[in-house]
């Protein structure tokens, strides 16, 4: 399990998919201004307008808007509105507030902190493979200041086997063909080894070795040449290979390597659709996806299930001000341009492979959903 964090950490940045997002900086913006509106709407508890202020802007231009509203009050936005909360309104809402106010980076480490020591894998996963080496070198010094301030002094390193990652986007056919003949020999080891001489460990090491190493699209053309070899994807390879942990964690990079819209969509479905609603998960994918690709992953939710993110979100949770702050950070704050027919002709289309949809939606999700 530690090998395949330490691998989850050298993975970062490394985006395929076009970034599409639903909020964007405000040209419109003016942190004086803003601010004393959202200090009247605070104490009137007038939900309309503070959703309506905070969701029309970015992260960056909320922190200039909590500085000035500091300035003003003498106080923060979450602090008003901590003092200000009313309890007949849905704690999620103050939840989704507290998560926009937040800095991108403080908000990622408080959540890797909990999920490091609760072992929550996806979260984990999602966190270090999905940001960029810029947004985890800010994500590194709020995990440490937090730290600090528990009075338990440690880095992210500390609790993180780490190393450097390959950010270049260069394919070496040559090199995908000989890692996906290691692979593919690694899992048939297990067969003609005795028991004694067969190390799970060691095959650990040398997939995330490969895994860690190579860029994204090295891994997929990696993939497809272990395809070639094996007569079957190497998802079916892993899945016989490895033990649970380490097995949910290869399967899940693999599946954002595939097509990362997909991969959020997919997190998303489990977490609207989970009884009751999986509020922790939905804000946090919902508010850090909304400045990277929330536009793509709602483009993937509707052609994976047939309906629209908003709808699920309307259909899953009751009227009022937390729905309403989903709504908005779904709607967005530009009008999100469609793909162009030229970007569709030219790019490859990303064949996702998943055993338990049927082969008509997965074909129609191969033509539509290109990484």
């Amino acid at each position: 399990m530690l090998l395949l964090l330490g691998l989850l950490f050298v993975v970062i940045g490394q985006c395929l998919a076009e970034n599409l997002p639903t909020i964007v900086a405000n040209k419109n913006f003016d942190a004086t201004i803003e601010a004393e509106k959202l200090s009247a709407a605070i104490r009137e508890m007038n939900t309309s307008n503070i959703i309506a202020i905070i969701c029309s802007i970015n992260n960056n231009q909320r922190q200039q808007l909590s500085e000035e509203f500091q300035k003003a009050n003498s106080k923060n936005v979450v602090e008003a509105m901590k003092e200000n909360v009313n309890t007949l309104l849905d704690d999620s809402f103050w939840k989704t507030m507290f998560a926009l106010m937040k800095p991108s980076a403080v908000y990622d480490a408080s959540y890797l902190r909990g999920a490091l020591s609760s072992k929550l894998f996806p979260v984990l996963f999602e966190i270090l493979a999905t940001r960029t080496n810029e947004q985890i070198a800010e994500l590194k010094d709020a995990y440490e200041e937090q730290s600090n301030k528990k009075q338990m002094p440690t880095t992210l390193e500390d609790d993180i086997k780490t190393g450097t990652n390959n950010e270049t986007e260069t394919v070496d056919e040559e090199l995908a063909r000989n890692d996906a003949k290691k692979l593919y020999s690694l899992s048939q080891k297990e067969k003609t080894d005795t028991v004694n001489d067969f190390n799970p460990s060691e095959n650990d090491h040398e997939f995330n070795k490969v895994f860690a190493e190579r860029n994204f699209k090295q891994l997929r053309l990696t993939f497809d040449f272990y395809k070639q070899i094996a007569q079957f994807d190497i998802e079916k390879g892993i899945k016989k290979e490895f033990g649970d942990a380490n097995k949910a964690g290869y399967l899940a990079l693999i599946k954002y390597l595939r097509n990362r819209p997909m991969y959020f969509a997919d997190l998303l479905h489990h977490s609207v659709e989970a009884f009751p609603i999986n509020d922790f998960d939905l804000i946090r994918l919902l508010v850090t996806r909304s400045e990277v690709d929330l536009a793509e992953i709602k483009r993937a939710y509707h052609l994976l299930h047939e309906k629209t993110l908003q709808q699920a979100v309307k259909a899953t949770t009751s009227r009022g001000a937390f729905r309403n702050a989903l709504l908005a950070l779904l709607d967005g704050n530009v009008e999100v341009p469609k793909v162009a027919q030229k970007r569709q002709n030219s790019e490859t289309a990303v064949d996702v492979v998943d055993a338990d949809e049927p082969a008509n939606k997965r074909q129609k999700m191969s033509r539509n959903l290109t990484v």
